[in-house]
């Protein structure tokens, strides 16, 4: 035969090593099981190629074929592990020895040997059991993957990518068939279609590098595959906790009510969308009456528990999509209600108190008569349509904020807190309404 077989197990060998060294670093950089077994499974089989080669050995040839035919099936085996544990990644949950429990092709690894003593008298039979070993273990290979269809989460997370390697165990059966066949009648076949034949060992010489190269990237491919779905799954959690956080840094933790903070992005939100099409705004300001004493009387746990049924009921009140209930500080609340002028505001305040009243909390160290607890309301409303100005009327006088200053939207929320102040002066138990809406000057 012209071609050099010990040439062709030493290319082989030199480029599974090549692989498996790149495999190897990889692993000790990401620390993932199929990595180290797909880098353990290219050594071994390069090991098994080189065993092949070499000359001055004290081993005798059939102890060699033996040996390099057991490394290059374990080599195969620890591929096929490799590959059922990307796609069982989520139960490995990183421990190597849970990824070396696929047996099957170790069995077949374990009983080559005996099968390849027993057919040492027929150099073409000890071919095609090798052949048919490995036939095997690329058949469980396209199984595994098979059987992962109906793993939807393990579609989801290497796409396409796990359909890379059906192309090279394919190959790779295909190889092994035709191998079986040719060491069938190898002589008559050479005898009679000489040409044809080492036409056909030339491209078994092909095959198996494209198929081991093949299987190299197509392991690579799933392994990137692996890392995005990672990477997105990482970003999708990310996302969730900035999402928790900036739902915590903008909301009391007694009430669950926005925040101070939450309050102001909000109004300043509001001002400049009333601005810009000319609509209302209101603004409520709310003080729980004689609070303090209520603490002194009934202790904070049972201070804590009244906020909590005030922020309920103005929670409710706050109906529309654009509403906003907030603590504003201490027993003090707000209510913004865009799209509503003063007459609006007015009305909800009325509901707000009677909906209070309505609990009859009781709070024997009022003064006021009733001995429940009652609410104090400032209304003041924001009205640019009044000065007959908007967004591009105003932008050109605020050189920052929204529309009509920031000092004009503070005035708003002094204007509503000086009317709460006026409802707490006639008496508490009411509301008070600023003297007129409020328009940009």
């Amino acid at each position: 035969m012209n071609l050099d077989l010990y040439t062709q197990y030493y290319f082989f060998g030199v480029i599974d090593l090549m692989q498996g060294v790149s495999l190897y670093l990889l692993w000790r950089r990401e620390k993932q099981p199929y990595l180290m077994l797909w880098a353990l499974g290219f050594g071994v089989s390069a090991a098994g190629f080189l065993l092949i080669t070499l000359r001055q050995t004290p081993l005798t040839p059939l102890a060699l074929i033996i040996g390099s035919a057991t490394l290059v099936t374990l080599g195969l085996a620890l591929m096929h592990a490799g590959q059922c544990a990307i796609l069982r990644q989520r139960e490995l949950r990183g421990r190597f020895r849970d990824a070396l429990r696929w047996s099957w092709p170790y069995t077949l690894a374990a009983i080559e040997p005996l099968a390849l003593w027993l057919a040492r008298a027929d150099a073409d039979r000890l071919t095609q059991v090798h052949s048919a070993v490995l036939c095997l273990i690329a058949v469980f290979g396209l199984t595994a993957l098979a059987r992962a269809r109906y793993q939807s989460e393990q579609i989801t997370r290497l796409g396409h990518s796990r359909r890379d390697p059906v192309i090279f165990w394919t190959l790779l059966i295909v190889l092994m068939v035709t191998r079986v066949v040719i060491a069938e009648n190898f002589t008559e076949l050479f005898l009679r279609f000489e040409g044809l034949i080492y036409g056909l060992l030339a491209l078994q010489v092909l095959g198996m590098v494209a198929a081991h190269v093949g299987l190299f990237a197509a392991f690579m491919n799933m392994h990137m595959a692996a890392l995005n779905a990672e990477l997105r799954t990482r970003s999708a959690a990310l996302e969730i906790s900035l999402e928790q956080l900036r739902w915590i840094s903008e909301t009391d933790a007694l009430t669950d009510l926005p925040n101070r903070r939450k309050f102001n992005e909000t109004l300043a939100t509001e001002w400049a969308r009333a601005t810009r099409r000319g609509q209302p705004l209101a603004l409520l300001m709310i003080d729980i009456d004689h609070f303090k004493t209520y603490n002194d009387h009934y202790g904070h746990p049972q201070g804590d528990r009244c906020l909590e049924r005030v922020a309920r009921i103005l929670r409710a009140a706050a109906q529309r999509p654009g509403d906003l209930a907030a603590r504003y500080g201490g027993e003090e609340f707000a209510l913004i209600l865009p799209e509503t002028d003063t007459a609006g505001g007015e009305q909800l305040a009325l509901k707000v108190l009677d909906a209070v009243r309505a609990q009859r909390i009781p709070h024997a160290a009022t003064p006021l008569p009733g001995g429940i607890v009652t609410l104090s309301i400032g209304v003041a409303a924001y009205n640019p349509v009044r000065s007959g100005l908007r967004w591009e009327d105003t932008s050109s006088k605020a050189t920052s904020g929204p529309p009509g200053g920031t000092a004009q939207m503070e005035q708003l929320i002094k204007r509503a807190d000086a009317a709460l102040y006026e409802a707490k002066r006639r008496g508490r138990n009411r509301l008070a309404v600023a003297i007129e809406e409020m328009a940009v000057a």
